[in-house]
């Protein structure tokens, strides 16, 4: 046990300083925005009415199904659920460790991935506010883990390989329950794989339920609620549209990854030129690369078909960029300290200087989270 302890004790460390954060924040309560008081409504009809009506409720045209019934279970006792919020970061902590032990090679790249995961600003918001995101995230990177073991598994292993696709339909009908982009990232993953696939026939119509399933549970959906008159929901998603205040929006949630806003506009328009600068570099080294980095290209490939999606969304709000980009936190911070690995492998030089660089960096997420767990603990600020 001690010598378990002692082999993880960086890894505790940052699940502390996080759980931490993250207690303090929600010692008062979970915070509430219009979304949440959505899925409370949501939850009330279940709670009134069961299942009966539902796709004669504007509630259930804007939102799916299984956060309003687990809302319901939980009787909208908002102390059960911050507990499962909570419960929640600890499975995202736990993906954080898998998958940097599963990409990352060097101990001190993995604690450093690690650590930037488990004090991110980003799951702090998700965890803090009822919002879908805490359970969406937990299912996400496991079917994010499934898909990357399918891209990984061998021919004539067939048991195995049966057993991640079921599970990765299990888990895409759940997302696209759960969220209405569940379907870009089932789509987007699915069509991934069978292209990859492609040579192996018989893998690829194995993986072809990947694709399907969820795609079936969707379009069933949104069939049911135009039936009934309503708007379905991707009827509605282009409304409003303005694409330059929307990749405004999304690069600031990116920007804000890196470096705080700095006082003076030519500093913050030199913060995005290095930022754009450092993420033209890692999309470079990922898309020049072979072999061992085809996850990366995976996910690479599943952000782009989310992405150009959400940048047409017509009723974006400000505070929603960094929400909207946050299920993808985990891989892209995985990419990026992969890559710098890499790099700091191949030279000396850059070792000790870009270890000692990103060690001074992690004071600015580390500040910054602290920062908004003490605005959160008193439920100011977004």
């Amino acid at each position: 046990m001690r010598q378990l302890i002692k082999r993880n004790f960086f890894y505790l460390l940052s699940a502390g300083i996080g759980l931490s954060l993250l207690g303090y924040s929600n010692w008062k309560g979970l915070g509430l925005t219009f979304d949440s008081l959505v899925y409370l409504e949501g939850g009330q009809y279940i709670l009134n009415h069961g299942t009966s009506g539902w796709f004669s409720q504007l509630v259930f045209q804007e939102k799916p199904p299984l956060f309003p019934l687990l809302i319901a279970l939980f009787q909208k006792d908002l102390r059960l659920l911050n507990l499962f919020q909570f419960c929640m970061y600890l499975f995202v902590l736990n993906w954080a460790y898998h998958f940097t032990q599963y990409f990352l090679q060097k101990p001190f790249w993995q604690y450093l991935c690690f650590f930037h995961l488990a004090i991110s600003t980003t799951f702090l918001q998700f965890h803090k506010f009822l919002f879908t995101e805490p359970l969406f995230i937990v299912l996400l990177y496991g079917y994010l883990w499934v898909s990357i073991h399918i891209l990984e598994s061998p021919l004539q292993k067939r048991f195995p390989l049966y057993t991640y696709v079921l599970t990765g339909m299990i888990l895409g009908i759940l997302l696209v329950s759960l969220r209405h982009i569940g379907i870009l990232i089932t789509l987007s993953s699915s069509l991934f794989l069978l292209w990859h696939q492609r040579k192996k026939p018989i893998v690829w119509w194995i993986t072809g339920g990947y694709l399907f399933v969820p795609l079936l549970f969707f379009t069933t959906w949104q069939y049911l609620i135009w039936a009934i008159g309503l708007k379905a929901n991707a009827a509605v998603f282009l409304q409003d549209l303005d694409i330059g205040f929307n990749l405004k929006v999304y690069s600031q949630a990116i920007y804000t990854w890196f470096l705080p806003t700095l006082p003076f506009d030519w500093l913050n328009y030199l913060g995005f030129i290095l930022c754009f600068g450092i993420i033209c570099w890692t999309l470079r080294q990922v898309l020049a690369s072979s072999g061992p980095s085809l996850y990366k290209k995976y996910f690479l490939f599943l952000f782009t078909c989310y992405f150009i999606p959400m940048s047409l969304k017509g009723d974006l709000l400000e505070p929603d960029g960094e929400r909207y980009l946050g299920i993808f936190v985990l891989p892209f911070w995985l990419v990026f300290f992969s890559e710098v690995e890499k790099l700091s492998a191949k030279h000396k030089t850059w070792k000790w200087a870009g270890i000692t660089l990103m060690l001074v960096w992690s004071i600015y997420p580390l500040a910054r989270t602290l920062k908004n767990s003490m605005l959160w603990h008193d439920k100011i600020g977004w």
